[in-house]
């Protein structure tokens, strides 16, 4: 994959934090935990659940007395969204992923860790595929170097004695993605049999009656960058298929609804609709399985 080589060589110390935390808050990324850790990676500092304001405000002094003391600073992004980190990402496996990503860093020479923002619940059965599907690292916590800082690790360090900084390699603020979206890179592991099957319709003895808002999901979704500002149809389907599943609708009725609610349903047809139905509703089914455990 080819990177943009001013990104690479500017973005660099403070300015590079700076950056990462706002492409991270312009997905809705907007509190921040800090860890720090020493060259054994041991724990020696740790910040809990800072604004982006006030983490801003503290990291000219926390990068320069980490710098000094060898220490590295982990940050962990949290918010309304769905937050996935693939660690030690493949880099042709970048290039196939590129256009979902929202953030791409160097963390040391040939290594590299994308992150992928989706406005839906949190699934952890879709990140695990999509980690898988990846070949990133499964154990990835969620929490990153942030860039412009170093990686103090023994062995990292070169023959001049010098440690690598973590680098940008692509931002794209605001971008976000959905579960279908990834699912038609090719980059999503299938369901294992281990896993629990998506169910046509909720397990429940009482038909539903009410449908949720479309307008409001589409209120609530990120905004295009390609489309002038305008929202992501996409997302707000997928959003809306997954709440209708929760609900209690079949995938059937979910899919023909939306072709109701959605101009973009209409204008793609009923594959769109079945499918975008379809992998809401496993999604829903996941979450629904990962509460009862």
């Amino acid at each position: 994959m080819t990177f943009p080589p001013d990104i690479y060589d500017r973005d660099n110390g403070f300015a590079a934090s700076i950056a990462m935390l706002d492409v991270i808050a312009s997905v809705g990324g907007d509190r921040f935990s800090v860890t720090l850790t020493n060259l054994a990676d041991e724990k020696v500092g740790f910040l809990r659940n800072e604004s982006l304001e006030s983490l801003k405000r503290k990291l000219p002094q926390l990068l320069d007395r980490a710098a000094g003391n060898q220490h590295n600073v982990h940050v962990r992004p949290q918010g309304p969204v769905t937050l996935i980190q693939l660690d030690d990402c493949p880099e042709e496996i970048l290039a196939e992923i590129s256009a979902s990503v929202f953030l791409i860093l160097e963390t040391s020479p040939g290594s590299f860790q994308a992150w992928v923002a989706l406005a839906s619940p949190k699934d952890e059965g879709l990140a695990r595929r999509l980690k898988k599907g990846c070949r990133a690292d499964p154990s990835a916590s969620g929490s990153t170097r942030i860039a412009g800082s170093f990686n103090f690790k023994e062995k990292r360090r070169n023959t001049a004695g010098e440690f690598p900084r973590v680098r940008f390699r692509a931002k794209y603020p605001g971008r976000m993605t959905t579960a279908a979206e990834l699912e038609g890179l090719g980059v999503v592991a299938p369901v294992e049999a281990a896993e629990v099957q998506r169910t046509d319709s909720f397990a429940s003895t009482r038909r539903p009656t009410k449908w949720p808002s479309w307008k409001r999901c589409l209120e609530g979704a990120p905004l295009s960058q390609s489309r002038k500002g305008q929202p992501r149809q996409s997302i707000a389907d997928y959003t809306w298929c997954m709440i209708a599943a929760n609900w209690g609708w079949s995938v059937e009725d979910i899919a023909r609804r939306l072709m109701h609610e959605s101009p973009k349903a209409r204008e793609n047809g009923k594959a769109y609709a079945r499918r975008t139905a379809d992998q809401a509703a496993e999604a829903a089914a996941r979450n629904r399985h990962s509460l009862r455990n």
